[in-house]
């Protein structure tokens, strides 16, 4: 699966350092069992030495009309193209339980579409959907 990691230190998502050439790499994995492991030019790190330091945000497999893969902490703005009477709302995308879904962020206000529903009911040709941010550098969207 696709994953970006959210670095709480530096507020801002982890890209990996591989200057192997100037003595530097520092790489996150994923293990199997879900822990991060921090790699570096001559050792391994386990988490449990950084911890609450990152936040894994898992990608959905599913892309938004701009081809951008959208993850879970996302959030989404979302028309219907071909029911009448759902105005537009942002909804964000949360991993609950055993999938991806949308918990509408607009309910009070569009009580039209349910205010949690699985994102594989999306319907591709019937919606249109952007990323419009994420909850870890666009809190204002969620409040």
């Amino acid at each position: 699966m696709i994953c970006r990691i959210w670095d709480k230190e530096n507020n801002r998502f982890w890209e990996d350092v591989n200057e192997g050439y100037n003595g530097k790499i520092e790489q996150l994995m994923v293990s199997t069992s879900g822990e991060l492991i921090m790699r570096t030019i001559d050792k391994m790190i386990h988490e449990s030495l950084f911890p609450g330091r990152f936040t894994i945000s898992w990608g959905t497999g599913i892309r938004d009309r701009n081809n951008q893969e959208i993850y879970a902490g996302d959030v989404l703005h979302v028309e219907y193209m071909l029911v009448e009477n759902v105005a537009p709302f942002n909804c964000l995308v949360e991993w609950d339980k055993f999938r991806f879904a949308m918990r509408n962020l607009d309910f009070d206000k569009n009580s039209a579409y349910p205010s949690f529903t699985p994102l594989y009911n999306l319907d591709p040709f019937g919606m249109n959907i952007e990323v419009i941010g994420n909850i870890y550098q666009n809190k204002e969207l969620i409040s």
